[in-house]
């Protein structure tokens, strides 16, 4: 129920304040900001407080005493549900126990019917008088910290140093505009699996986990399949007059409908010459006549990839430092293009370069280990322990140096634990939680979940 960065704020301050948690069915409001925090008083005890305001409308006579008795209230509309020894996380659990909490977060948008007869509003205030008075509301800057960006990368792509530094820096800038003159262009060079498209593709759910309340959309395009100039219709949309015209396009459709829009050209040495000078106007402008109309872009991040000059003997590093001259990278990576026919007008648009670098034996692990907490994580499964045997072997079977780098896994994993996924459910069929692997890929429940379900059978 509580994040990782929540239980450290707790252990830290002694205290903790989460907002808008969401109630069972039987309050009203069904909503409540919650604190928590070690007690002044009585050492080792923590206390949990909820809003005084919210009232209980269920049989349970423990809850209708604790919610409606005033000798929990305290000052600041506050009042006290639980006076115990835990610790955070066995709080939340409790909490839920006592039918109180539901567990879940309740977004800022979302609302709940309340058992409450509403005036109209006319009757309640003067709003002639407020129209003529009130200033307009101050906007919200939207701001996302560099290093909270580049934390959550860390954990989804592995052994980049470079390019996560490089785009937490500067994607954290570009959604701080509130009037950018042009979209954030990237180009991605490295070798093939190492991590630049699945990069594009983990950068919407990091900004929606910093930022709840922007969407953001995401559109790749392998343009390997645009190499001829009639296939440009099918990204921009036909014009007027002309088969298959539509007032919108496939652009125009997810850019206006998201706040921020991720656009992906893979393979960009690949595209038509005249797709490149639609793409050189676009970022010239932020604008993109598209369909009938014309898509704004401004807000947008563009990401060019390829893996140009790979086989033409260049010595890709291993790991690029955390500390690498990005102006020195920058000046490499556009002499290199330049030498491979890659036309001067589009790198001199491009903000940044990122260079992906080949992975290592450690890094092929734990993306394969990564791999499979995602895989497991579909079938509602927590992977508390991977057995390193099963790890060694499956890399020395499947090919730890194949030139696919950390793509095939994914793929592998599935074929892999396919059998061993299905044994495990013909005898735990509804079961969802943490479990383990062991060394032969056989998954079982974890000890301590086994040890609680044990017990609640004996009972």
């Amino acid at each position: 129920m509580f994040t990782e960065e929540e239980l450290l704020e707790f252990e830290e301050e002694g205290s903790l304040l989460i907002e808008r948690m969401e109630l069972q069915s039987d309050f009203n409001p069904q909503v409540t900001d919650l604190l928590i925090e070690q007690s002044g008083d009585l050492p080792g005890i923590v206390e949990v407080f909820i809003d005084s305001r919210v009232s209980y409308e269920g049989n349970n006579t423990y809850l209708s005493d604790l919610i409606q008795g005033h000798e929990f209230e305290f000052p600041g509309n506050c009042r006290r549900v639980l006076q115990i020894s835990l610790d955070l996380t066995e709080i939340g659990e409790q909490l839920i126990d006592m039918n109180l909490l539901s567990g879940n977060r309740v977004r800022k948008n979302q609302t709940f019917n309340h058992a409450i007869a509403l005036s109209d509003i006319d009757k309640i205030t003067d709003f002639d008088r407020i129209n003529n008075s009130i200033a307009e509301s101050e906007f919200k800057r939207i701001i996302l910290p560099p290093k909270k960006i580049k934390d959550c990368l860390g954990k989804k792509i592995i052994g980049q140093k470079q390019p996560i530094r490089v785009i937490a820096n500067t994607m954290s800038s570009h959604i701080a505009k509130t009037l950018p003159s042009r979209p954030l262009v990237f180009f991605a060079l490295g070798p093939t699996g190492v991590g630049k498209t699945r990069t594009t593709e983990v950068i919407p759910s990091i900004i929606n986990e910093l930022e709840e309340n922007l969407s953001v959309g995401h559109l790749r395009f392998d343009m390997n399949e645009f190499k001829e100039n009639h296939r440009i219709s099918q990204i921009l949309g036909a014009p007027p007059g002309y088969v298959g015209f539509t007032p919108t396009s496939v652009v125009s459709d997810v850019v206006e409908s998201n706040d921020i829009t991720v656009l992906v050209f893979d393979e960009i040495e690949k595209a038509h010459p005249d797709f490149l000078q639609v793409l050189m106007n676009a970022i010239d402008t932020g604008r993109l006549s598209a369909g009938s109309g014309v898509v704004d872009l401004r807000k947008t991040i563009i990401m060019f990839t390829s893996n140009i000059g790979v086989n033409e003997g260049v010595d890709w590093t291993q790991e690029n430092d955390e500390e690498s001259n990005q102006f020195e990278i920058n000046q490499y990576c556009r002499s290199l293009l330049i030498e491979q026919g890659i036309p001067i007008e589009i790198i001199g648009r491009v903000q940044d370069f990122l260079l992906y670098g080949t992975l290592s034996q450690k890094h092929r692990a734990a993306i394969l280990v990564l791999s499979i907490q995602e895989y497991l994580a579909e079938f509602e499964l927590n992977v508390d322990q991977v057995d390193p045997e099963f790890v060694i072997n499956f890399l020395n079977s499947k090919g730890s140096l194949s030139p696919f780098g950390g793509r095939q896994y994914r793929a592998a994993i599935g074929e892999s634990l396919q059998s061993q996924i299905s044994d495990f459910f013909f005898y735990n069929p509804s079961y969802r939680g943490s479990i383990i692997i062991d060394k032969s890929g056989t998954i079982t429940i974890s000890e301590n979940i086994q040890h609680c379900m044990d017990l609640q059978e004996e009972e």
